[in-house]
């Protein structure tokens, strides 16, 4: 009895069910097909960021933005006084090294004078105020390397210049992509506010409709109009930010900053190995900058030391016997070897701090290398964090997206839903798409970042 009992109320259940069912299946279709235009649209977009994220990792996404980033440096270098500054300084090293180099050849020098003497002489030597001149040559024969350490201290220099134009171009690199970058992902930020904002209206529009004819239900509309005000706000706040930005670049960007910066992010998408930045790190233009100062010190105290030495000059001078006497010249040649005797130990002062001086570089090259290396192996980690974020935000912008076209039907169709609830969903899949272009661009800032270091940019 209690078995036929039980069997008969699960078959009433189960009529009951497929009655409401039935009855329920024209409102759910209903609301589907009015609400369609808007579900497809909500579709589409969560389909965007998986597409968009496919697309960036593609080769070819790679390679034109490659190019794009080759043709905005080479803007920026050619537009920047810093780059050129540096490169006159450059210049300047140089022509000081070939003064160097030239101290090393023979110096001669020559001068041409009009006198008028008058002597008790014989007559064959009567005043003649005839010009003359003089002839006078010096050549170094043996200074301990002193000349040789001066060449190689300006050597040393001249490098330590060209080096500061590779730092100098790195700055404005990087500098230049993150901006760049940040305003790419203001730009996406402000696509999905405008998408969210879209949304929202479009809700408070419908609330409208059944506010005018269910008065009970205005506090309803007063929710999504508070909510369509915080989006348009935010939406002000994200375009304010992206003028700020563009600003600021237009100080190294002559042309349409927006154009320039557009799709250089597929450059900066792949991981980079923590061997790869160990051994691309001792070539970062800071570096090099210490180790020329390093040797430039180095050859200082070289030239100072062998200054306290002898040095052995070979002279040759062809003069007048007696400018305004007589026409007649004479040919000297003449060794000589000077010493210093006493300077107070000036120049051995000068010596050892010029030695010290280089300690301090070799040590200040090892504090960077330390720093540029954990900065880097920070910002690499970091970057790969960020790219797995954004990875894990597609997946769940389209989870959540099927959770939110459920909510709508069932607020729109079955009443199961509140309001709140449906505006809660609504935010919720506004943030994850703000976290996903958030998480994206900041891996693309960091591995620019690490890549520019590592002067990776145009490989």
């Amino acid at each position: 009895m209690r078995t036929s009992s039980g069997y008969l109320v699960k078959a009433t259940s189960r009529r009951m069910l497929a009655l409401v069912f039935v009855l329920l299946s024209p409102i759910v279709v209903q609301a589907q097909q009015l609400a369609l235009p808007e579900l497809e649209r909500a579709r589409t977009q969560g389909v965007d960021e998986r597409e968009h994220l496919r697309y960036l990792k593609s080769t070819d996404a790679a390679a034109v933005a490659q190019k794009k980033t080759r043709e905005l440096l080479d803007e920026v270098f050619k537009n920047s006084p810093a780059v050129r500054q540096a490169e006159y300084v450059f210049d300047a090293s140089l022509s000081d090294r070939r003064a160097a180099q030239g101290a090393k050849l023979p110096q001669v020098l020559g001068t041409v004078q009009s006198s008028y003497a008058e002597s008790n002489l014989p007559a064959a030597s009567r005043p003649s105020g005839k010009p003359s001149y003089t002839v006078a040559g010096q050549l170094v024969l043996y200074d301990w390397g002193r000349l040789d350490a001066l060449v190689l201290n300006r050597e040393a220099l001249a490098d330590a210049a060209q080096y500061r134009i590779d730092l100098s171009r790195l700055d404005l690199t990087v500098e230049v992509l993150t901006g760049c970058l940040e305003l790419e992902k203001q730009q996406s930020l402000l696509k999905a506010a405008t998408a969210y904002t879209q949304k929202i209206e479009d809700l408070t529009a419908r609330i409208s409709k059944v506010a005018e004819s269910d008065t009970g239900r205005a506090s309803e509309l007063a929710q999504t109009e508070s909510r369509v005000l915080q989006a348009r706000s935010s939406q002000k706040i994200v375009a304010s930010k992206i003028e700020e930005i563009a600003l600021r670049l237009q100080r190294h960007i002559v042309s349409d900053v927006p154009t320039t910066c557009a799709g250089i992010g597929a450059s900066f998408l792949r991981e980079m190995d923590t061997s790869e930045i160990a051994a691309k790190i001792t070539e970062h233009p800071q570096l090099n900058i210490l180790g020329a100062q390093y040797r430039s010190e180095l050859a200082t105290k070289q030239q100072l030391e062998a200054t306290l030495k002898p040095q052995l000059n070979v002279r040759l001078d062809h003069t007048p016997l007696a400018a305004g006497l007589t026409n007649e010249y004479q040919q000297s040649i003449a060794l000589q070897a000077t010493a210093l005797l006493f300077d107070g130990n000036t120049l051995k002062s000068n010596a050892a701090a010029a030695q010290q001086r280089a300690y301090a570089a070799q040590e200040q090259r090892e504090r960077s290398t330390r720093q540029l290396r954990t900065d880097l192996l920070e910002k690499n980690k970091l970057a790969n964090t960020l790219l797995t974020r954004a990875e894990e935000y597609v997946v769940l912008l389209e989870v959540n997206q099927r959770v939110r076209d459920d909510f709508f039907i069932q607020w729109a169709a079955l009443g199961r839903r509140t309001l709140f609830e449906l505006l809660a969903i609504e935010a919720e899949q506004f943030s994850l798409r703000s976290g996903y272009y958030t998480s994206l661009y900041d891996a693309m800032i960091n591995y620019g970042n690490v890549r520019a270091n590592l002067g990776l940019i145009a490989d």
